[in-house]
């Protein structure tokens, strides 16, 4: 028989997911380390994935602890309310990205890919990584 069921406060979850999104470490391997089941934490990165997306996306709060932007001191910005939302996402030697917007902020976002494929050549080059 099973013995009684473990929880996780949220934190403990936080930590284990970024020690395998930071760490670039196997999910196998911290599990093991960690003495969870495998799928439990896939399912902590991939929540901690979202999370941190979702933060990037305008989810997150200033670190400064200030209020959002008002209208008036948007405009004072030229904040405009169109974004390009740009999300990365590495997972042992994988790197990922996705582009999310609309069509009157970018209307041809295809355009982005070649020069994300350039940036990145110019980055792998500066740290002297070889494709």
């Amino acid at each position: 028989m099973p013995g009684p069921r473990r929880s996780f406060s949220p934190e403990y979850r936080v930590e284990a997911a970024h020690l395998v999104i930071d760490g670039n470490r196997r999910v196998a391997e911290v599990a093991r380390e960690l003495n969870l089941h495998e799928n439990l934490l896939h399912k902590w990165v991939r929540d901690e994935g979202r999370r941190t997306a979702a933060a990037g996306a305008g989810g997150r709060p200033d670190p400064a602890g200030g209020e959002p932007l008002s209208v008036d001191e948007r405009a004072e910005l030229g904040y405009d309310g169109l974004t390009l939302t740009v999300m990365v996402c590495s997972y042992a030697d994988r790197i990922s990205f996705s582009y999310l917007t609309g069509p009157d902020v970018m209307p041809d976002i295809e355009a982005v890919v070649p020069l994300t494929e350039r940036c990145l050549a110019e980055l792998e080059t500066a740290v002297g990584v070889a494709r």
